[in-house]
């Protein structure tokens, strides 16, 4: 009964594996199965990038240039994912959703800090810079040594 059942179950999946065989070896297939994967992780990518650059333009018109800056520096991280993923799998894309990438390229793929953003008044009146180097004006490395052991040394009331 139950080597029965076994090749009753071989059969079926031999069937099932010729059925099946042409899908999955056709080119057209394995393209369509990997742009199908592509395009969603795109979708995903361009709606997280196109409401963090909404919410930048917000907070921007509101004066909230810290938020606003955070806003960019997600939309970046998308954008980049965005054109990584478009950039991998280029004939998945039409030439218009290619093209469509290049006009925010310089923009969102290259890092840029806030004071090259929003200019230098903005970025040093609001956007506080966290985790600033005070030794970072230092070029020689003997120098910077100096400055680093100098303000690890504890001060004490003058």
């Amino acid at each position: 009964m139950e080597r029965k059942l076994e090749s009753v179950l071989s059969a079926i999946l031999l069937i099932i594996g010729f059925q099946m065989a042409p899908v999955l070896t056709t080119p057209a297939a394995a393209i369509s199965i990997g742009c199908s994967k592509a395009q969603t992780d795109a979708r995903k990518l361009s709606v997280s990038f196109e409401s963090n650059r909404r919410l930048e333009a917000d907070l921007y018109s509101k004066a909230r240039y810290q938020e606003a800056y955070r806003a960019f520096y997600n939309a970046q991280i998308s954008f980049r994912k965005l054109y990584d993923t478009v950039l991998k799998s280029p004939k998945c894309f039409t030439v218009n959703q290619r093209s469509a990438l290049t006009k925010d390229y310089g923009r969102f793929y290259k890092q840029v800090g806030a004071c090259e953003l929003y200019g230098i008044q903005i970025c040093s009146r609001w956007i506080k810079p966290q985790n600033v180097d005070p030794c970072s004006v230092y070029k020689l490395a003997r120098d910077y040594q100096d400055c680093i052991e100098d303000h690890a040394r504890p001060t004490y009331g003058d």
